[in-house]
């Protein structure tokens, strides 16, 4: 048995063949899905803002004191579709969740303390710090230096927000 290539038609002009083909369809690059990674506890919440980072099974998950820069996957977007409004994304044992990521563009994340705009951008990692998630002005206990993957553009210490563009390749 053998398959020929026969141009089959799906829409005008545009063979079957290359409809599958890699780069047939326009990619996003600004982001990404993942799914939980599977060593996530059951229930566990991705919500707007936060930041996750590579898994050991290759999945997202929330960042940890031993995250590095060259692990983080990038910041978890909103959507208007409802799912993330009130709950954010919930990982079920057992089941895949797709968790959207920006890795390159322009977002809002919380701060902690005045920032500039010439700061260098730190992030805390530590679970246990009650700034966990967190952008920060220079380095602190339980941060790392992001500085090589986000830039502030835009403060609102009031609120403790800052907009930062975010270039993870």
């Amino acid at each position: 048995m053998s398959i020929a290539l026969t141009p089959t038609i799906l829409q005008d002009q545009v063979p079957y063949q290359t409809q599958n083909q890699l780069g047939a369809v326009p990619q996003d690059r600004l982001s990404i899905s993942y799914d939980g990674d599977s060593s996530n506890a059951d229930q566990t919440v991705f919500t707007y803002g936060d930041w996750v980072s590579l898994g050991p099974n290759k999945g997202a998950k929330k960042t940890a004191s031993t995250t590095t820069v060259g692990l983080l996957l990038g910041v978890v977007k909103y959507q208007n579709s409802g799912v993330i409004d009130v709950s954010g994304f919930t990982q079920v044992k057992g089941f895949y969740s797709n968790i959207p990521v920006l890795k390159q563009g322009v977002m809002w994340v919380g701060s902690y303390g005045t920032v500039d705009l010439d700061s260098t951008l730190y992030l805390y990692v530590d679970a246990n710090s009650a700034h966990y998630g967190k952008v920060r002005n220079g380095s602190d206990s339980g941060a790392i230096d992001i500085s090589s993957i986000a830039h502030i553009l835009k403060l609102n210490n009031s609120d403790n927000l800052v907009c930062i563009d975010v270039q993870i390749l």
